[in-house]
């Protein structure tokens, strides 16, 4: 079980250097199914034992978050006019420098259990590999360090390994970068120091003074670990600040260049990024059709799809999904889009489209077999919908310090709405960023262009999605707490019925028109004038009502004392409340006039009939709380307060309530400046 066989595989440079190839054990099956079950449990626990920044052989993290971080860390030095120094390093080959010893030191550190860190011992005591070379096995030998390229533990073992560097930086003297904290809190800051995809590391210093002192850290882990730092791979960015090098430093460690490569993402100077993009998505999508067409193109439709699919864009999807090129996404839209279908409806090499496939409608190319498509790639619809998964999967789960980044640019925007995360579950169409990287605008107003939201109850008998939101209705869930009305935001709420719950959206086949007329070309984005129009007078209302203080249900909800029904606010003394913080002036006006305040009243669901404040203690407040309508014609409706048995501790009740609405008046940390 202990032995192997080590097959050379060549990477790159000269064949004849034995440096130019890559290790990789062949084990016996036994010993790989030992280490896949010590990886299932061990991999479940990996995410709390390493670095936040390390993502490394963790299911939960993707690679493309930390280029993501590099690149808005980067957009945000400019924008604060800060400085920074981005070094790139790369440990020398990392998996067969790791010592035994200092391995089951660090995981014993780690509080891992003995018994495990002794499975993994025994994995590695007494090993014996040899060398195949040219389908010949030399003599085996006892390896004294390494982990096997080709076990399925090696990846989590050398994670582990490799976190001392990581504390060691965490921990040090180093300044890093200053960014906001937690959902772009700008008096929380947080520093970022380093992060690492295994041993690809970047460290993020504030300038070029900092660098012996990285340099004594990286050595102390040299010196534990038996790893060394490959300084001919090493490379460095900066970003304003002194240039000049400290002194004893050698100018070869750490070249200082106008861009560096992460992770297959070139970070830095537009034209390096430029350059990057052509050879890497524009020659590359050539080159692969001109292979395939040299051969010989697929004779069916399944085919030419597998191969547009599979073997050409799919080359250049992790870039596009990763970094926004110079200049904008459609101009790459616009070449890939030709190139695949003058592929797809040629009959052979050379007809440059003009097969018989060339006769059919692309617009029903690209849809499913039953309704006389093809399953062709509709690469506008594709490109959208990838670059929407930032904004409404990623975003709003990831615990790694890029996403404050991203909330800092939507904070620009929609801060005033005091949503959080909830903005990102809710119908926002996010056509007023501002402000904002070329990548967040992209994919931000690619979420805004997906269908709207509605409850996640039966919709039988309403309408959600109705295209006038005049007519709009929704159905809801029939318990909730009174805190939980209470909380509800009044722009952009799915909950709400009519307007203000709505998308703005597009009149019915606009996409779908714009993109069938002649010399149509594949768009990101794109939003018709009536949607523009509609987004537009919902954002100014938006930014009115915050600045009057009004963003959630319980900012037009009152009572006059502790023991009498909440009700909403009649238009009167909505004004009343919202004068004092409207701008003085001689056209100065409340927020909504009687017309508009009516049909926001509208918009909660008659059904909310919150049954138990389970958010407050029995006895704070009532256990039921009944939204009613008042029969007499023109009254704000009401909230009732429960029978009389059940009205206990009073003044306990008004005292939680003033703090609940204390709480969401006071503007929150990501508020935006005073207008």
């Amino acid at each position: 079980m202990r032995e192997g066989a080590v097959s050379m595989l060549y990477k790159k440079g000269r064949r004849d250097d034995p440096a130019n190839y890559r290790p990789i054990t062949l084990l016996n099956a036994t010993y790989k199914i030992l280490a896949r079950s010590m990886v299932l449990k061990f991999a479940e626990v990996l995410p709390y034992l390493v670095s936040q920044n390390q993502a490394g052989s963790q299911s939960e993290k993707y690679i493309g978050e930390l280029t993501r971080m590099t690149q808005d860390l980067l957009d945000y030095v400019d924008e604060t006019e800060g400085e920074a120094l981005i070094l790139s390093c790369d440990q020398e080959k990392a998996f067969d420098m790791v010592d035994h010893e200092f391995m089951a030191k660090v995981l014993s550190a780690m509080n891992v259990p003995d018994g495990f860190i002794r499975l993994v011992q025994c994995c590695y005591a007494s090993n014996r590999l040899c060398v195949k070379v040219n389908g010949h096995l030399g003599e085996r030998s006892a390896p004294k360090n390494g982990v096997k390229q080709g076990c399925p533990l090696s990846p989590l073992l050398y994670v582990c390994a490799f976190q001392p560097f990581l504390s060691l930086i965490a921990l040090s003297d180093l300044q890093g970068v200053s960014c906001p904290g937690p959902l772009g809190d700008p008096e929380k800051r947080t520093t970022i120091k380093a992060q690492a995809f295994a041993d690809d590391l970047l460290a993020f210093l504030r300038g070029t003074a900092e660098l012996p002192l990285f340099k004594r850290l990286l050595s102390i882990y040299e010196t534990g670990s038996g790893c060394n730092n490959n300084w001919n791979k090493s490379e460095s960015l900066l970003r304003r600040g002194d240039a000049r090098l400290p002194s004893g430093w050698d100018p070869a460690h750490g070249v200082q260049r106008p861009a560096v490569t992460s992770l297959g993402v070139v970070v830095g100077a537009s034209p390096e990024v430029a350059a990057h993009w052509d050879k890497k998505t524009g020659r590359a999508v050539d080159d692969k059709f001109g292979e395939w067409c040299s051969k010989r193109v697929p004779a069916t439709s399944n085919g030419r799809n597998l191969v547009i699919r599979n073997s050409v864009l799919s080359k250049v999807w992790y870039l596009f999904y990763n970094q926004c090129p110079p200049g904008g996404y459609d101009a790459h839209l616009l070449a890939w889009d030709k190139a695949a279908w003058s592929f797809f409806e040629s009959g052979n090499y050379g007809s440059h489209g003009r097969g018989p496939l060339a006769s059919v409608k692309r617009g029903v190319l690209v849809q499913d077999y039953a309704e006389g498509g093809a399953r062709c790639l509709d690469i506008e619809s594709f490109a959208r919908a990838l670059l929407a998964t930032w904004v409404v999967r990623r975003l709003p789960t990831t615990t790694m310090p890029w996403a404050n980044l991203a909330w800092h640019t939507i904070n620009k925007s929609y801060g005033h709405l005091r949503q959080g995360k909830r903005l990102l579950t809710s119908n926002c169409d996010f056509l007023h960023i501002r402000d904002a990287p070329p990548f967040w605008d992209a994919s931000l107003r690619a979420a805004g262009m997906l269908g709207g939201l509605a409850p996640n109850t039966d919709q039988a008998t309403a309408n959600p999605f109705d295209p006038d939101a005049s007519r709009r209705r929704v159905n809801v869930r029939p318990d909730w707490s009174l805190a939980e009305i209470a909380m509800e935001p009044l722009f952009y709420n799915p909950n709400l019925s009519y307007r203000w719950g709505a998308r703005p959206s597009d009149p019915l086949g606009y996409v779908r028109n714009e993109r069938d007329k002649p010399g149509a070309k594949p768009r990101l984005h794109r939003c018709s004038p009536e949607r523009q129009t509609e987004a537009d007078a919902v954002y100014d209302i938006s930014e009115k009502m915050a600045a009057a203080g009004f963003t959630h249900a319980c900012h037009i909800l009152i009572t006059t004392g502790p023991t009498d029904p909440l009700a909403f606010m009649s238009h009167a003394q909505f004004c009343a409340a919202a004068s004092p913080r409207v701008r003085h002036g001689p056209r100065r006006r409340t927020p909504l006039d009687r017309e508009a305040y009516d049909r926001l009243l509208l918009g909660p669901p008659c059904c909310l009939a919150p049954r138990r404040p389970h958010l407050f203690r029995r006895g704070s407040l009532p256990d039921s709380a009944r939204p009613t309508r008042d029969p007499r014609h023109g009254a704000a409706p009401t909230v009732g307060m429960g029978p009389v048995s059940e009205r206990l501790c009073c003044t306990a009740r008004q005292r939680r309530w003033s703090e609940l609405c204390h709480l969401l008046r006071t503007p929150p940390f990501w508020r935006t400046p005073d207008r």
